[in-house]
């Protein structure tokens, strides 16, 4: 059984991914309740779907399965951590990332 919570990751990586769930369905060869109960967690996917998700949504079915932070997030977590000067060392957004970045390269100038 999958952590609770797997369909909201598969919703997310869904919109994500730019697809409605009828053209995620047809990509895995079934239909859009079925997907549609994924999401609302009233039926729950086999491994082997998990895994279809995963590639086709360009995710891991592990993520899908059992949450935590999928790697891109976690590479924004350690940048913004490790790599920013701490007057961003919160949790910013892409923007603020690259307005940091691009201040910071005009300073090297």
């Amino acid at each position: 059984m999958a952590n609770p919570g797997y369909g909201i990751r598969i919703n997310h990586a869904r919109c994500d991914a730019g697809l409605s769930q009828v053209e995620l369905a047809a990509a895995l060869h079934t239909v859009q309740p079925n997907l549609s109960r994924w999401e609302r967690e009233t039926a729950c996917p086999s491994k082997a779907t998990f895994e279809a998700l995963g590639r086709v949504l360009g995710t891991s079915a592990e993520w899908l399965v059992w949450g935590g932070m999928p790697e891109q997030m976690k590479v924004r977590r350690a940048f913004n951590r490790y790599l920013l000067p701490a007057e961003a060392a919160h949790e910013i957004s892409k923007e603020e990332h690259d307005a940091i970045v691009a201040r910071n390269r005009s300073k090297r100038r």
